[in-house]
């Protein structure tokens, strides 16, 4: 880490009271901590391009400030320049080529948030582009006031869908205290099956015998005697009419013998 010290001030504005520091130089070198400019309240133009500076806190400072040169840095959230909104006096800032510029939007989100702003990365901010920010451009959040939010309290889509999961599993995975638990477990699980008709149907076996009342099977008995008694009667009747057939079969046969031995 390289920091923006008293001497390297001194011996770049040969100025010894920094309240009296009206300009700086001290681009490419590789400084990463400017927090020196705090004491700088005085300073008009500050000159601090291709460093690895990675915050615009300190620049908040610096309350006269009206030209300030940052390209080439290493600034990633572009909320960062809502620490520019309370210098009044600012007009002109380069902050291209910083991580921060190559979001989408980035120039209309710096202009709404700096609408005073004559020059942005070099090029002049006209009024209708002024406008045209302040009715599209992404509103940007100070840095300070997101620290300050409860994050705790913000749920994310993701923890809701991995809270759904756990108790999913948890539910699966119930294992019952008490035999009182069980037993009350197993009676639900009992009625359920004898008053739900396609569980009833699902193990119904047609091929397992019918229960009757004693009335209903002394009928039963009775019908099938019936039945039996009936099938044997024409089972006689057939034998009999049967054994008539052939006995007067046999008797004609007889007969046509004696005549024939009577004929000769």
């Amino acid at each position: 880490m390289v920091k923006l010290t008293e001497e390297m001030v001194v011996a770049r504005t040969r100025v010894s009271d920094f309240s009296a520091v009206k300009k700086l130089n001290c681009w490419g070198t590789d400084i990463t901590d400017v927090s020196i400019l705090r004491k700088m309240k005085n300073v008009e133009v500050l000159s601090l391009s291709i460093n690895n500076i990675n915050t615009l806190a300190d620049f908040q400072y610096c309350h006269k400030l009206q030209d300030l040169f940052i390209r080439r840095n290493n600034i990633k959230d572009l909320n960062e320049v809502c620490y520019l909104q309370g210098l009044p006096n600012l007009r002109n800032l380069w902050l291209g080529e910083n991580p921060c510029a190559e979001k989408d939007g980035y120039r209309l989100a710096v202009l709404r948030a700096l609408p005073n702003l004559e020059k942005l990365d070099d090029k002049v901010v006209s009024p209708e582009e002024v406008q045209t920010a302040m009715t599209i451009g992404r509103s940007l959040i100070h840095p300070l006031e997101i620290d300050a939010s409860p994050q705790s309290d913000v749920v994310s889509p993701e923890d809701i869908a991995i809270e759904y999961i756990e108790e999913t599993e948890l539910g699966r995975s119930r294992r019952y205290s008490s035999s009182s638990d069980q037993r009350s477990f197993d009676e639900i699980q009992h009625t359920h099956e004898e008053y739900d008709p396609d569980r009833r149907n699902a193990n119904y076996n047609a091929s397992s015998s019918h229960h009757y009342s004693q009335n209903n099977q002394y009928a039963y008995e009775l019908q099938n005697g019936q039945s039996k008694n009936q099938s044997k009667d024409d089972t006689v009747c057939t034998e009999s009419r049967s054994n008539n057939e052939t006995v007067a079969t046999n008797t004609l046969e007889i007969s046509k013998v004696h005549l024939s031995t009577a004929h000769f």
